[in-house]
């Protein structure tokens, strides 16, 4: 049987995306405000949930978290209606969140780290892939894999042998499908 947990406060328009990371925390995304909840337990047991911050207030447009993503390193990264956002905590322990910079399209639907470490955001209306870049300095951006990925990326998966593979579902007239990952000769997208 499924049990309701307790209510998320405030959130009107549900759970988009759930992450449990490597030391057992459970993260929940909203189509509220964005919204990132993670679950807590109190005394007797029982399960509540904690807002680590609404990303609206990070001046963006941020409606709605479609995808989480904990990485190798442990980084925790949220694909939300404005990009692709990474958890940060305080000296106090307290969590934030901070925007890793335009990609170029609005909504991020998926997240995917493959088994080289590279990580990939599933892009909306044809936007296409993007790939995570670190610069010099630390800082992070992001530049489209390139070729033509039709619609709304929903879905990434990597397979065993290696093969990235994208579902998407059609906007303005484009058919649902899935695309795979070529590379070159020089290992590029």
């Amino acid at each position: 049987t499924w049990q309701k947990t307790e209510n998320l406060n405030g959130v009107s328009q549900g759970v988009r995306a759930l992450l449990e990371s490597s030391n057992g925390t459970i993260y929940a995304g909203t189509g509220n405000n964005g919204d990132i909840f993670v679950k807590t337990t109190n005394s007797t047991g029982g399960i509540g949930w904690s807002n680590t911050g609404n990303l609206i207030h990070s001046g963006l447009d941020v409606s709605y978290v479609y995808s989480l993503l904990e990485s190798s390193n442990g980084t925790i990264y949220a694909g939300t209606a404005s990009g692709v956002f990474v958890k940060e905590t305080n000296s106090t322990g307290g969590i934030g969140w901070s925007r890793t910079g335009p990609i170029g399209l609005s909504d991020v639907n998926s997240l995917l780290e493959s088994s080289n470490g590279t990580i990939y955001a599933g892009g909306s209306q044809g936007a296409g892939i993007f790939v995570k870049e670190t610069n010099s300095t630390g800082g992070i951006g992001w530049s489209n894999t390139g070729g033509t990925v039709e619609g709304n990326v929903v879905s990434l998966l990597e397979s065993s042998n290696g093969t990235i593979y994208a579902g998407t579902n059609g906007v303005s007239g484009t058919a649902s499908g899935i695309f795979v990952k070529e590379t070159n000769s020089t290992g590029g997208i």
